[in-house]
């Protein structure tokens, strides 16, 4: 008698493998995988409130050495010294990773990039273990792909909301002006919601990737990468002598 194969062993006949299926779900859940709270430890503990939102995106240089960026907005940290910054990330079922210290994935030697109100933090896939390298969702499924938004195309943010010591990224659509400027409605006062630094993204063949994120200029306002890595060459030009990879 034929035995059934299980899930993980359907690898034939066009069927899905059980990998397959939950590397699918991860991509689908995108935009909460790869969305964290940003929390400041306080006196060596780990602070109750949470300072903004931060994601993760690939290949935002193509020729720079390190393929994995961290970013938020300059608000949520201001200084180049990153100990003490915790990044609480969701699993797919929605609990909570352990707090990673973003300055162990950091190489201190990296150039950090600040632009537009922006922070843009390499990180050093070397840092993790050859077997965590392979498995991390630092380096794997949770980074973003980097896109352009275009005219028309419709915009979400994915803000992070604190409940205690809990949060929940939830998405907001950007509003067009008939002039193409974009801005998010306007929110009544609430201190549990973390604007800054939540990424903006898109659909691009059914996969959301990541076009900019807000920032605070004077107030909340959305900033493009096409801007932010476009104007600020002299930022460029001191990022691409410490990263560029030379051939």
């Amino acid at each position: 008698m034929q035995t059934e194969l299980r899930p993980a062993q359907k690898v034939f006949n066009g069927v899905s493998t059980r990998w397959q299926v939950t590397k699918q779900e991860k991509e689908k859940e995108k935009c909460k995988l790869g969305v964290c709270a940003i929390r400041k430890q306080l006196g060596g503990r780990q602070g109750a409130s949470i300072e903004g939102t931060g994601f993760l995106v690939k290949d935002l240089f193509p020729n720079f050495e390190r393929k994995n960026h961290f970013v938020t907005s300059e608000v949520v940290i201001p200084s180049d010294k990153l100990e003490g910054y915790l990044l609480s990330f969701k699993r797919l079922d929605s609990t909570d990773k352990k707090p990673l210290e973003l300055a162990s994935v950091v190489n201190a030697a990296d150039k950090i990039l600040r632009t537009s109100g922006l922070v843009i933090i390499p990180l050093d896939p070397g840092k993790l273990s050859k077997y965590r390298r392979s498995r991390s969702g630092l380096v794997n499924h949770r980074p973003f792909t980097k896109g352009i938004q275009h005219q028309g195309c419709e915009l979400y943010c994915h803000v992070v909301e604190e409940f205690g010591m809990q949060h929940v990224v939830k998405p907001y659509k950007l509003l067009e002006s008939e002039n193409g400027h974009h801005s998010l409605r306007a929110f009544r006062q609430d201190s549990s919601r973390k604007l800054l630094g939540a990424p903006i993204t898109t659909e691009v063949d059914g996969a959301a990737v990541a076009v900019g994120a807000l920032t605070s200029r004077n107030k909340v306002s959305p900033i493009f990468f096409s801007h932010a890595l476009t104007t600020s060459g002299r930022f460029m030009c001191l990022y691409s002598r410490y990263n560029l990879v030379l051939p």
